[in-house]
């Protein structure tokens, strides 16, 4: 029998996402009997540095560089925050660049021209997604406003928390151009967005689509509009923090262990009324991906999408690609997918039902689509999103 294994949880509760990683732990560990857990309180005082001598690994969330050098020296101890830099690890986390490029292109798919980032600087997870959504941005020839708030609060909502004030906000808000995309580093800040759109008359999505992180239930289905949020993979967070501690385990050394760290990239993108819009003066293109985006569970082509327009598929294709960056076809083809990936992960259906519910023809057709695009099976993309 495998010695107990006592791991330490020094993870704050208060948040979704570190509530999902903990969960996964959990649940990828209840096979393995020999492992127990011990919940730590995340500020690491001085109790919590004396309770982590007594365990064989644990979980943290490092929230500065002084709560890293309180570690005990030699500890496996796995970082699953993003908060940040220059932690030399062990940690697995998010990768933020695909953020910020999935948030971009999910903007420019609807056909938007004018972009906004709402953060804060002093977290690396912030800065990560911002940059990589100004880099997108700029590669489709457009700019990138920001409003960053320097507070050193870790709470992210609501604004008052952050240094700022809403009025500071709301005329930043009123300063872009209009229709504009505006990414928040984190649902709840984005709800915060959201209320002041409200509060100055701006129409969302129409004047300002508003886009958050990390598809917390709890604030985008109470938010008016709901709000679109880039998935996390937190499931799988938890599942690869927990490989790295099982495989870290009967390691001994004199100092902190130290490996590569893990990035893990969101799963997607959960679209709800708030980015519900379409930013193309074009009528015919407009009604033509609507129905593309409303008809994706059926098998159509795009003679299906010709007969709902009277122009000319010639002139259609090029202003499609003009508005959206890519031809029908593609936009069918990501469409199905981005449909087929919500069910896999939101549902039990086997991979023949997702393929009829999200217009494939059969399961041949949906696993050369998904290694097309993703290098992955349906499968496999299921068992890596969920930790499976």
């Amino acid at each position: 029998m495998p010695r107990e294994r006592i791991i330490g949880l020094a993870v704050s509760h208060g948040f979704a996402y570190y509530r999902d990683i903990l969960r996964a732990i959990v649940s990828w560990a209840e096979i393995r009997p020999h492992w127990s857990f011990v919940f730590l309180n995340p500020v690491f005082d001085r109790n919590t540095r004396e309770a982590l001598k007594h365990v064989d690994a644990a979980v943290v969330a490092i929230d500065s560089r002084e709560s890293y050098d309180a570690l005990p020296k030699g500890i496996v101890a796995v970082d699953v925050s993003d908060d940040v830099p220059d932690i030399p690890g062990p940690r697995v986390t998010n990768d933020n660049a695909v953020v910020g490029q999935l948030a971009a292109r999910h903007f420019l798919q609807r056909g938007l021209r004018s972009f906004g980032y709402v953060g804060q600087s002093r977290y690396r997870f912030s800065i990560e997604r911002e940059c990589a959504l100004r880099s997108t941005v700029e590669a489709a020839g457009h700019g990138l406003a920001v409003h960053n708030f320097c507070s050193d609060s870790r709470d992210l909502a609501p604004m008052r928390y952050l240094g700022c004030s809403n009025t500071d906000v709301a005329e930043w808000l009123l300063s872009l151009p209009h229709p504009s995309g505006v990414l928040s580093m984190g649902d709840s800040l984005a709800v915060e967005v959201l209320q002041l759109c409200r509060d100055v008359g701006l129409r969302v999505p129409e004047d300002i689509a508003v886009l958050g992180v990390d598809d917390d239930e709890f604030y985008c289905r109470m938010a008016r509009p709901a709000l679109s949020s880039v998935i996390l993979a937190s499931d799988a967070i938890g599942q690869r923090a927990a490989e790295l501690i099982e495989s870290l385990l009967g390691k001994s050394s004199k100092r902190r262990i130290q490996t590569p760290e893990i990035l893990v990239p969101p799963v997607g993108i959960a679209t709800r009324r708030s980015t519900d819009v379409l930013a193309i003066d074009e009528p015919d293109v407009v009604t033509a991906i609507r129905f593309i985006r409303e008809n994706c569970h059926r098998p159509i082509d795009v003679s299906d999408v010709l007969k709902e327009v009277s122009v000319s598929r010639r002139w259609l294709e090029r202003r499609v690609r003009d508005a959206i960056g890519i031809t029908l076809g593609a936009e069918i083809r990501r469409v199905r997918i981005e449909r087929a990936k919500r069910l896999l992960l939101q549902t039990k259906h086997s991979i023949a039902d997702v393929a009829k519910h999200s217009g494939f023809t059969d399961i041949r057709h949906i696993e050369n689509c998904f290694r097309d695009e993703l290098g992955l099976t349906p499968t496999q993309f299921r068992r890596g999103a969920i930790g499976g």
